[in-house]
């Protein structure tokens, strides 16, 4: 999976994945199949940031997640973000609030709100339009 993500670049150096997630570094030779549901994420993660993208896309990152995981993957986001841009899609209002320079409500596929400011961007601003 990680050679994978370093198809684009041709660089197989893996340590930015085992730096992010220092967990995977033991399950390298596990196949994703058998990984747990947070290690797949890291793995999901950690191959996109191989290829070094301008922009991050990434739909539902904590879906079903221990809240230990959710802790480290906010920090993540936050180191990654200093180098590409993440488009998240999200439901966990605090990890959104946290991490995000602009937040973007959706309604039935509508825009509904759009929040630039930090004062804006704090759960209780955000809840009205959930």
């Amino acid at each position: 999976n990680l050679e994978l993500g370093s198809y684009a670049t041709r660089d197989y150096n893996w340590d930015p994945v085992t730096e992010n997630f220092p967990r995977l570094k033991s399950l390298l030779d596990r196949k994703a199949g058998y990984l747990s549901g947070g290690e797949r994420q890291m793995l999901m993660i950690g191959r996109a940031i191989l290829g070094s993208p301008r922009v991050l896309l990434i739909d539902e990152p904590t879906e079903g997640l221990a809240p230990s995981v959710v802790a480290h993957l906010r920090g993540v986001f936050q180191e990654l973000s200093k180098k590409s841009a993440l488009v998240i899609v999200e439901q966990n209002l605090p990890l959104v609030c946290a991490i995000s320079h602009k937040v973007y409500a959706l309604k039935e596929g509508r825009m509904v709100a759009e929040l630039k400011d930090p004062e804006s961007i704090q759960a209780r601003v955000c809840e009205q339009y959930l």
